[in-house]
């Protein structure tokens, strides 16, 4: 039993891992896009494809450009007040990660 954990245990360590690169290659190509594209996007508007960059820079913690992208939202009257709401919990969340790793 412990040959078959191990080795179901290898698996899915090699599956995360494919998942943080298909994740990183899509983080890059909306980078990409949102400087090359017009809006709407896959369906999306700028505010939507704005929030998604956020959540996903966050995610790799480049702070920078999530709260740029957060910046953007909170400061468009086009945004949905729900919107706006995510977007400030998301600013929340960047800030108590920015102070919880100079902790």
């Amino acid at each position: 039993m412990d040959e078959k954990d191990a080795s179901l245990e290898q698996e899915r360590r090699e599956c995360l891992e494919q998942q943080e690169a298909f994740y990183n290659q899509a983080y890059e190509g909306f980078l990409k896009a949102v400087s090359t594209e017009m809006f709407p996007m896959c369906g999306m508007d700028q505010t939507t494809v704005d929030y998604l960059l956020a959540v996903m820079s966050k995610h790799f913690k480049r702070y920078d450009t999530a709260s740029k992208c957060i910046s953007r939202i909170l400061s468009t009257s086009s945004a949905s007040k729900k919107m706006k709401d995510r977007a400030f919990d998301l600013k929340e969340e960047i800030i108590r990660e920015i102070k919880d790793s100079k902790a």
